[in-house]
């Protein structure tokens, strides 16, 4: 990953992605409404997680559908609803919502595991802007990542 001139972030596998323009924003609240929308999720949790080497974090969404979710179709909805810079960059599909002692969603402990496959039994993806789609994040993309590559 690096910053252009212009200070927006870029991820770079086989190509330049934009990831968070300066000045441009989304709620993570709006993103989740987004994702929600899609017919079989029950619940998602927006969220940003820290990359080495860039300044603040990227968007990351964990989500639990009540089927098995179609992630081209998934991934069109959200491409079709969301701007490239709003787009959850990392997706973690869970089993079951992440809870406080108090019933509340937590992101305390989605935030701590990050995208790392080794934290989490949870299936992991990542928006490959080549491949446009999201795809298998492994334990070798990860490395990539976290190379900065």
């Amino acid at each position: 990953m690096r910053r252009d001139e212009k200070g927006i972030l870029l991820l770079r596998r086989q190509g330049w992605r934009y990831i968070s323009p300066q000045g441009r924003e989304r709620a993570a609240s709006e993103v989740a409404g987004v994702i929600n929308a899609y017919p079989g999720i029950y619940h998602a949790n927006v969220y940003g997680v820290g990359v080495p080497g860039i300044e603040g974090r990227v968007g990351m969404a964990a989500i639990v559908a009540m089927a098995t979710l179609d992630l081209p179709q998934f991934h069109a909805h959200i491409a079709s609803l969301l701007p490239r810079y709003a787009r959850p960059v990392f997706l973690r599909i869970s089993k079951e919502p992440e809870l406080t002692g108090t019933f509340k969603y937590s992101k305390t402990e989605l935030v701590r595991e990050g995208y790392n496959p080794g934290a989490s039994g949870d299936l992991l993806y990542f928006d490959d802007p080549a491949a446009g789609e999201f795809v298998p994040l492994d334990a070798a993309l990860y490395r990539c990542i976290q190379g900065g590559a």
